[in-house]
């Protein structure tokens, strides 16, 4: 089944059409993000705490005190990072349930003479769909929300920490920009992979098709050839944003090391400030170094919108004569529906 290579438009309006359908799920799973972001910043701040106390004195009562408020307040977003990942979970059963309903509605009503053998089988991008959707949610999203709080914290220490929030953004936008052509070679590598998987379904459904081991052995080779020539491709687009960002991550670490550095000696900012900001930058770091490497899931769930919005476009019979569900992933079916 050959899939049109779409635009970032078409990107966004698949991604919207999904987000419309589970609006309440997907708005569950942010308030948690944020609930989880909001709170997570006990860590950085309990820390701050701690520098001061020690810098002056120190006080038995204070740090239990202090220690037990963030062990209450950690298990609390233990609680609701277990509510995302219930959420979540619901969320991946609901799609392969909604996928599969509207499959088999419009199955008897695709045109014969359209439909190739293996059209079908691109049914199996919902797994990837759901295990790429589990990620986006629960690890990206926090990241997101955890990245956005976590800057607006580093405003608070001082006003200079601004330049670093927006050369953190810029890397951000830089990095996505590195990305392009990584949706492109995942679905190369899609239809490669399913290019072997029928040719293996041909070859043991008609052996006698076959004349001798030497051709099975060297149309598979051609085969597999090409997928690891598509995966390659894929991989270095994901090379070229990993040394991307890790040369930013040089930039923005020693930047924002030398500016708390220099703000200390001015006595714009306590010890306890600096520290609570480096531990701040370092997670934010190895958060977003954490979503670079893996930028694959997201060309993993584009590419699945776009085989699954494929199979559900393919022409109907015209005396269909059955309505359209409530289910769609095509942007087709959901203007008729």
């Amino acid at each position: 089944m050959g899939t049109n290579l779409p635009n970032f438009k078409d990107h966004l309006d698949r991604l919207g059409l999904f987000i419309r359908h589970e609006r309440l799920l997907f708005g569950a799973i942010l308030t948690y993000a944020v609930v989880v972001g909001i709170f997570s910043l006990i860590i950085p701040l309990t820390v701050q705490e701690l520098v001061n106390t020690f810098a002056y004195t120190v006080s038995p009562v204070m740090l239990v005190t202090i220690i037990g408020i963030m062990a209450i307040i950690l298990l609390f977003v233990g609680a609701f990072r277990i509510l995302q990942f219930y959420a979540t979970d619901i969320l991946e059963r609901r799609i392969f349930v909604r996928v599969t309903l509207a499959l088999a509605q419009i199955a008897s009503r695709i045109r014969k003479e359209t439909t190739q053998s293996d059209a079908i089988n691109h049914f199996f991008e919902t797994v990837f769909l759901q295990r790429a959707l589990s990620s986006l949610l629960v690890d990206f999203t926090n990241v997101l929300v955890g990245g956005l709080i976590g800057m607006t914290l580093l405003i608070f220490y001082h006003p200079y920490f601004i330049i670093f929030d927006f050369a953190l953004l810029g890397s951000a936008v830089l990095i996505g920009v590195l990305g392009k052509g990584g949706v492109r070679t995942t679905l190369h590598m899609s239809e490669a992979k399913y290019d072997v998987f029928r040719w293996l379904q041909e070859a043991t459904g008609h052996q006698h098709g076959f004349q001798a081991t030497g051709d099975l052995i060297k149309q598979a080779d051609t085969l597999a050839t090409e997928y690891i020539d598509a995966r390659e491709s894929r991989f270095r687009v994901l090379l070229r944003q990993y040394i991307g960002w890790l040369s930013l991550q040089v930039f923005l670490h020693t930047g924002l090391l030398g500016t708390a550095g220099w703000l200390l000696s001015q006595g714009e900012l306590t010890l306890g400030q600096l520290v609570a900001a480096e531990v701040i930058v370092a997670s934010l770091l190895l958060n977003l170094e954490s979503v670079t490497k893996r930028t694959y899931i997201v060309f993993y769930f584009l590419s699945a919108l776009t085989e699954l919005d494929a199979l559900f476009s393919l022409p109907e019979n015209e005396t269909a004569g059955i309505a359209d569900t409530a289910i769609p992933i095509s942007r087709e079916t959901n203007d008729e529906a």
